[in-house]
């Protein structure tokens, strides 16, 4: 059968014969049958996508294009292993739809709990930070400069150090964290100290001391 002959009688099939026709090719792991589908499919997933982050405030942090195509690997993957049995369009709509959905809860639980260790660690950082003020109970104008310039040590960790504290934010015990990263507690716990200290020094300021152990 000629290519031309091919494309004639898909053209002459119903639509959902021709849907048929495209999952078995995508099962049986045709690259074009794939592309046909990201071509037909993706943007339902960036629009549904887009909507959702928007609605959430994710959209300054998460990129719709990101999730989607973590959608459609996950689904490819599926439907070779025989995962899914799909049997119209909107059937696979609904599937994809719901995969993203679940993809941007994820990346929402995800990044709700950043924030919330990141809190903690700024507020632990900052309470050591103001405990050098001379005046016990300090202004409100101290705490928010002592939390800006936390944010400022922050940024000058590097991706390991940032782990640390990061690790430490979430309450972990320094064991825990050496036994993942095949060390010692004494040694990480001194690392993550020394460079809050190196920082500080960078930002011209003093020492900073902590009222317990890091």
């Amino acid at each position: 059968m000629t290519p031309m002959v091919a494309r004639a009688r898909t053209l002459e099939a119903p639509p959902d014969a021709r849907f048929h026709e495209l999952m078995q090719h995508v099962r049986s792991g045709s690259q074009e049958a794939a592309a046909e589908l990201v071509r037909q499919y993706q943007p339902v997933i960036l629009k549904f996508v887009r909507i959702r982050l928007f609605r959430l405030r994710l959209h300054y942090v998460v990129e719709n294009t990101d999730i989607s195509q973590a959608v459609l690997a996950d689904f490819f993957n599926g439907v070779t292993r025989g995962q899914f049995h799909i049997g119209s369009p909107v059937e696979l709509v609904k599937l994809l739809v719901r995969m993203a959905r679940n993809q941007v809860t994820d990346k929402a639980r995800r990044h709700k709990a950043r924030r919330r260790d990141s809190g903690r660690l700024e507020t632990g950082l900052a309470d050591g930070f103001l405990d050098q003020v001379q005046d016990r109970a300090p202004s409100p104008s101290n705490i928010v400069a002592g939390h800006e310039l936390i944010r400022k040590i922050l940024s000058r960790l590097t991706s390991e150090e940032r782990f640390l504290a990061d690790e430490r934010a979430r309450a972990k015990d320094w064991a825990t964290i050496a036994a993942e990263c095949n060390s010692t507690p004494e040694a990480l716990r001194k690392k993550l100290f020394r460079a809050i200290q190196r920082v500080a020094g960078e930002l011209g300021l003093n020492p900073i001391r902590f009222p317990g152990p890091i």
